[in-house]
């Protein structure tokens, strides 16, 4: 029964790490320029000697993000911005690598620092941006950061003072990672003058909860079932075994 037991075992370790990825999902459901994730298996043979192919597994292959755009939503504020379609903004990880992201609810930290919602330093053309004190900041479609200094009169002309580092990398090309920022499998990727912007807004998640609840609901029944197919195999060996005592 060993064939069926492991079948079915393979079967939960894919549904197992399936339900993962819908529980990410649904918790970042509300989470700005967030990119659902999802995943699929395969059928894995195993192929003994001289051709016998043993059985048939399951395997969960990488997991991939879904790319397709959030709802824009307006909120008005300058520090927010959506980005146009398969740009991203460029930001700094915790060990000081450049990442990746649509998330554009940028702040400015104490230091003057300008970060995202994350709390991760923003990238420029230049490297991290830090502003000066402004009385007023705008974010232009091509990433230009313009700022009316402090004390200046209100008709002064704002000067931009930096640019924001957009990208536009191939998608095939990006993996997300355990901080949920992608990054590049292979090679870099220069900022693009031609990546745009709007201020003013936000891009919400792409995330369909409706979707993803049913996701869950059905992968909660394929768990059963191979657990029903676990049971049915323990109790074949049982009555099995009894058989054999019986003789």
């Amino acid at each position: 029964m060993d064939k069926i037991s492991y079948t079915a075992l393979s079967g939960m370790r894919a549904t197992m790490a399936a339900q993962t990825v819908t529980a990410n999902n649904l918790a970042n459901a509300s989470t700005t320029g967030f990119r659902r994730d999802f995943s699929t298996t395969i059928a894995a043979a195993i192929h003994g000697s001289d051709n016998k192919d043993s059985r048939i597994l399951t395997n969960e292959t990488a997991m991939r993000a879904d790319f397709s755009e959030g709802m824009l939503m307006t909120t008005g504020r300058s520090l927010d911005v959506a980005l146009g379609s398969g740009n991203f903004l460029s930001v700094q990880a915790a060990n000081g690598e450049e990442v990746y992201t649509r998330r554009g609810d940028l702040k400015i930290a104490p230091s003057g620092a300008l970060v995202n919602g994350d709390g991760r330093p923003v990238l420029g053309t230049e490297g991290p941006i830090t502003l000066p004190p402004a009385a007023r900041i705008e974010i232009q479609a091509d990433g230009g950061i313009a700022i009316l200094p402090e004390g200046a009169p209100p008709e002064a002309d704002m000067e931009v003072v930096a640019q924001l580092k957009l990208v536009t990398p191939d998608p095939e090309k990006l993996e997300r990672g355990a901080d949920t920022m992608f990054r590049l499998t292979e090679g870099q990727v220069e900022a693009d003058p031609a990546a745009r912007l709007a201020s003013g807004q936000l891009e919400g998640s792409n995330v369909d909860s409706s979707e993803e609840l049913v996701n869950l609901l059905e992968q909660a029944r394929q768990f059963e079932l191979q657990v029903g197919i676990l049971t049915t195999a323990r109790d074949l060996d049982q009555s099995s075994a009894s058989l054999l005592r019986q003789d």
